[in-house]
């Protein structure tokens, strides 16, 4: 067992001995650094000639700040559904079912969150 190990061992540093010697080398990576600070040179020059910068990267906001109206339309076709199917059959619309009644709050409710937060929107801007 122990001469098998050995065995493995000796092998891997053979294969890795080159691997390793030119992994410390910094002629290497040589030309490689100087185009990508000649790359940066040119960018940071172009940026100084037209007098912009690179923009700044924006702040990540999640998916319920990026579509306020869809959200507001989910949270009130989900509370409309609610308010229409809990009471049961009797209460909303004395007619028809209670998934109806929950079904048809829940359009009322969707627009009328939707239509919210889009009146909102436009008083901001």
């Amino acid at each position: 067992m122990a001469r098998s190990t050995f065995v493995l061992l000796s092998i891997a540093l053979v294969v890795a001995a080159p691997v390793m010697a030119f992994a410390d080398d910094p002629s290497r990576d040589a030309p490689i650094r100087r185009s990508a600070a000649a790359a940066v040179q040119r960018l940071n020059t172009a940026a100084a000639r037209t007098g912009t910068s690179l923009p700044a990267q924006p702040a990540h906001r999640n998916g319920f700040q990026r579509h306020p109206v869809w959200t507001a339309a989910l949270v009130g076709g989900g509370s409309g559904f609610l308010i229409g199917y809990l009471p049961g059959d009797d209460v909303v619309f004395d007619d028809f079912t209670a998934e109806f009644n929950g079904a048809v709050v829940a359009g009322i409710g969707a627009g009328v969150g939707a239509a919210l937060i889009k009146g909102i929107q436009a008083i901001r801007r």
